[in-house]
């Protein structure tokens, strides 16, 4: 008896062991990450002139995008707020007595493509965007602007427009 008191320990393993089941099943482990972009766009600065614009005045600006990695995007400009401006003919307005300087923006330095924001459509395609794909880092894009020469008889005064960069992600 002594010999089966021994084994009993032995006999519940087995046993309750003997009657041992599992059931598994699969799970998915998921991430999302979304598209996000930024923008600061920097004053475009035509300098100082006198009341007679004879010749084209060219300056740059610069727009810094930086988007999620991989991320489409598009960057248009408006109108700006001149009365009566277009794409193609933005207008400075002084504020003193409402006069204005006619300027455009572009996105070439040859100053052959106008700017504007016609950029909704993915992945930007339109030249008259500045279209780019985010790398995850600040991404400098060029504004480049003329006041075309011609302009005589200037109000003396500053002249300011307000443009809205847009970035369509």
């Amino acid at each position: 008896m002594n010999s089966i008191v021994k084994l009993l320990p032995a006999l519940l393993m087995v046993s309750s062991s003997a009657f041992a089941a599992t059931a598994s099943d699969n799970f998915q482990v998921t991430l999302t990450i979304q598209g996000a972009c930024s923008i600061i766009a920097n004053d475009l600065d035509f300098g100082v002139n006198d009341g007679a614009i004879a010749a084209n005045i060219d300056a740059t600006s610069t727009l810094i995008a930086n988007c999620t990695n991989g991320t489409p995007y598009s960057i248009g400009l408006n109108n700006g707020v001149g009365a009566g401006a277009t794409a193609s003919v933005r207008k400075m307005t002084n504020s003193a007595d409402s006069s204005t300087v006619n300027y455009s923006l572009f996105t070439n330095a040859g100053r052959t493509t106008v700017w504007d924001n016609n950029c909704t459509a993915l992945p930007g395609t339109a030249a008259s965007c500045s279209n780019g794909t985010g790398t995850g880092a600040n991404q400098t894009v060029t504004v480049y602007g003329r006041v075309p020469g011609g302009q005589n008889n200037v109000t003396v005064g500053s002249y300011v427009d307000t443009v809205v960069a847009t970035l369509t992600f």
